[in-house]
């Protein structure tokens, strides 16, 4: 009876078995989702992370959990053209990166770093959403990225050591710290100012000890590194805007099903504006810390501004014909800049 009740055990398991090799075998959620890994230069508190941070959650609600992003800030893996030729080998499906260093392998986009074009955070908003960015993506496609958004970390001013920096003729030797970007430092040395190649990490320092005697760069930037702690000058010359964009990998991209690439591109480009709010957000908030910690701002006035942006105007024909005379022209068009 042992034996009998032993072996009607076995014939069950066996069946149980038998039936289960038989059944279609579930996928586990986890490998239905979309996991899109995400890069960013920006510290995980810079506007451009929290917002896209607020796209992540967007995406997955969106998509039911279907779609995951997967934020790597902070430069978590590489240099920003370490980040960008990963993307263009598709190890890496999206980024926010600079127009900076966008201008390295797209002519065009040096349209982004031409002084005291923009004006105000309405100004990048229009140009977010204008014909030219289409036809960026357009260049930009055919090294297999494409545009998802466009935003902003914010305007460039001028943190000084010494005294608020105002008038062409207050650069004149001035020693300042800039992005080692060729367009950025031909700028400065029109105005007669020595840039000078400092490493991120080194600013405060050389601030400190008096290599360098101003910076230039973004709120973002200014606070990461505690500048307004030995800078205590700052001169609100927003002559550059600092541009994020939002890329992906295009042969990725095309691969998607066409709802979750209707997904992602409605998210993208909602939370870009997003980023351009979070950006004005965090300079308004800044600049009151700034003036808290002992730092004195100044304002340029209409005037001002238009004599800088005379003095500078030669940068844009030095770059005419590497961005290209009719997408130059239209570029004017587009954002209203009237030649000084």
């Amino acid at each position: 009876m042992k034996l009998g009740k032993n072996l009607t055990l076995v014939l069950v398991s066996i069946c149980s078995l038998l039936m289960a090799s038989s059944m279609p075998k579930q996928v586990k959620a986890e490998e239905s989702q979309y996991k899109i890994k995400f890069y960013s230069i920006a510290a995980p508190w810079a506007p451009v992370n929290v917002a896209a941070k607020k796209l992540s959650d967007y995406l997955k609600k969106r998509s039911e959990g279907k779609v995951e992003l997967v934020m790597f800030t902070a430069g978590q893996l590489g240099a920003e053209s370490a980040a960008m030729n990963q993307l263009q080998l598709g190890t890496l499906q999206t980024a926010a990166i600079t127009g900076v260093a966008i201008s390295t392998i797209e002519p065009k986009a040096n349209v982004f770093m031409l002084p005291f074009v923009f004006n105000n955070y309405d100004d990048v908003k229009k140009f977010a959403r204008s014909d030219l960015i289409l036809e960026l993506d357009r260049s930009l496609q055919k090294k297999n990225l494409r545009i998802m958004g466009v935003t902003t970390y914010g305007f460039f001013n001028i943190l000084s050591t010494k005294k608020f920096i105002i008038a062409p003729d207050d650069f004149k030797g001035i020693k300042i710290r800039v992005y080692p970007t060729p367009i950025l430092t031909d700028m400065y040395k029109l105005l007669g100012a020595c840039p000078t190649p400092v490493a991120f990490t080194e600013v405060y320092t050389a601030l400190q000890q008096g290599v360098v005697e101003a910076t230039d760069g973004t709120f973002d930037s200014a606070y990461a590194s505690k500048q307004y702690e030995v800078a205590k000058y700052l001169t609100m010359t927003k002559h550059v805007v600092g541009w994020f964009l939002y890329l992906a990998n295009k042969q990725w991209f095309d691969s998607l099903p066409e709802e979750i690439k209707r997904i992602l591109s409605e998210g993208f480009e909602l939370y870009s504006e997003v980023a351009t709010n979070e950006s004005e957000n965090f300079e308004r908030e800044t600049a009151e810390l700034f003036k808290k910690k002992g730092v004195k701002i100044k304002e340029l006035s209409k005037s001002e501004r238009e004599v800088l942006s005379k003095a500078l105007y030669p940068l844009h024909e030095k770059y005419r014909s590497r961005i290209g005379g009719d997408f130059l022209k239209r570029f004017y068009e587009a954002t209203g800049f009237v030649k000084p």
